[in-house]
């Protein structure tokens, strides 16, 4: 029975990497794939699919209601008020157009800080295309520099208002500096690697004829000159989550909730309040199939959990003589492969691992913040494969395709946060630090 569940997990990862690629919604793609794990682990369909992957959707929907909710929110009053575009503007104006991969990374950093997801990059994308297009750098680099800050950077170092952070938290009872001195150094070389690679792939392609070419796209691009707001504007949400959520130690949704009443305050006289008011729930509307996809993949992972074939792999993992500090790597890899996702790895692995960590812990094995940072690097690599739903809605939204995208994406978003876990994160980590 454990081979053919293997067998099904498998076939399952497979199907959902396929689907996922193919454009089909993990809302209807992830139960299949959840039947067919259960029909090949000897779980009954009942246990299974109305039982656990039900139970499953709806713990992590709870676990990260208003968390996206509220981003997205903030997101939304972001890009109208003008303040995370005056912000990217300003960031453009003092970098030299010649590192326009480093400035698409720096901006993408910048407005995740405030909470932004998706919606910074839809502020980023026109700004990195007008730089490319100064910089004679194709825009198939664009992708890759925005997610290399504004997804991998924000949601593995330390004191991040991330949604891996705050689940991890919540379930481990750590603080938000959970793993600070090896968490921090891994990811800020992961930063400079990343921009040194992007770098490098937007001078390489521009040497061999592959520069900037998507001429009729820069002429779509909105081209008002709007009165942006002064760029000190910008900063007030971003400190204001930041102190909030790291200082005053409160919940990530509220930090996210305050960070957008700063910005509707800040730039109050722009909209008439029934506008604000429904600028907030279209930007709330925009999350909820983000919410539910991720409901969806922590679903799938609920019931990979009961599998003979997850029992096997976490007691061969915990047999390894090995640090638990790996131990919680491989754990974590293993389940963003899987579910393609690093926030449903995350909600997946940790309740399932925290007996394990709570013992390893006792035992003066580990330590909880080494634990917890060790499995937010873990989430971050296997999720960016062409499964990731992120990846290809963003392809299509920047009008690229995976084929001519993916490859930095794989680099910086894949490659580093694995190497740079194993390298340097891992070895601090077993000095002591």
């Amino acid at each position: 029975m454990t081979w053919l569940s293997i067998i099904g997990v498998a076939i399952a990862t497979a199907a959902v990497i396929y689907l996922a690629y193919n454009g089909y919604e993990p809302l209807i793609c992830f139960p299949i794939c959840s039947i067919l794990i259960c029909l090949t682990s000897g779980i009954s369909l009942t246990d299974g699919i109305v039982g656990t992957y039900c139970t499953s959707f709806g713990t992590m929907v709870g676990k990260m209601l208003f968390t996206y909710l509220w981003a997205t929110m903030l997101g939304k009053v972001m890009q109208e008020s003008g303040l995370g575009k005056s912000l990217a503007e300003w960031l453009a104006k003092i970098i030299p157009v010649k590192f326009a991969p480093t400035t698409i990374l720096v901006a993408g950093i910048a407005l995740s800080l405030a909470g932004m997801s998706i919606g910074a990059y839809l502020v980023i994308f026109p700004i990195g295309l007008v730089l490319c297009s100064k910089a004679n750098y194709s825009k198939d680099i664009i992708l890759g520099s925005i997610f290399a800050g504004a997804w991998t950077f924000i949601l593995a170092a330390p004191l991040m208002p991330s949604n891996n952070n705050y689940l991890v938290q919540e379930y481990l009872g750590t603080d938000t500096s959970a793993g600070l001195v090896p968490g921090m150094i891994s990811c800020v070389v992961m930063l400079v690697l990343n921009c040194i690679y992007l770098q490098w792939t937007a001078a390489r392609w521009q040497k061999n004829g592959r520069g900037f070419q998507d001429w009729d796209d820069l002429k779509t691009q909105d081209g008002d000159e709007e009165k942006l707001p002064a760029v000190w504007k910008s900063f007030v949400p971003i400190i204001l989550v930041l102190v909030l959520y790291n200082v005053l130690k409160i919940k990530l949704p509220l930090c996210l909730g305050a960070g957008a009443l700063s910005c509707i305050i800040l730039e109050f006289k722009r909209y008439s309040i029934k506008e604000w008011f429904l600028m907030c729930t279209q930007g709330m509307m925009s999350g909820v199939k983000a919410l539910m996809n991720i409901g969806t993949k922590g679903a799938l992972g609920g019931v990979v959990a009961l599998t003979p074939a997850y029992l096997a792999l976490m007691e061969n993992i915990n047999k390894l003589n090995v640090s638990p500090y790996l131990t919680a790597f491989l754990a974590a890899n293993i389940m963003a492969l899987v579910l393609g996702s690093a926030s449903s790895a995350c909600g997946t692995l940790t309740p399932a691992m925290q007996p394990q960590f709570e013992a390893w812990v006792a035992d003066g094995k580990a330590t909880m913040g080494n634990l917890h940072r060790m499995v937010v690097l873990g989430s971050i690599g296997l999720d960016s494969l062409p499964h990731n739903g992120t990846i290809l809605a963003t392809c299509e939204m920047f009008g690229t395709t995976m084929k001519k995208s993916y490859f930095p994406v794989f680099i910086t978003c894949t490659v580093m946060p694995i190497v740079t876990g194993a390298v340097i994160a891992l070895p601090l980590m077993l000095m002591g630090l």
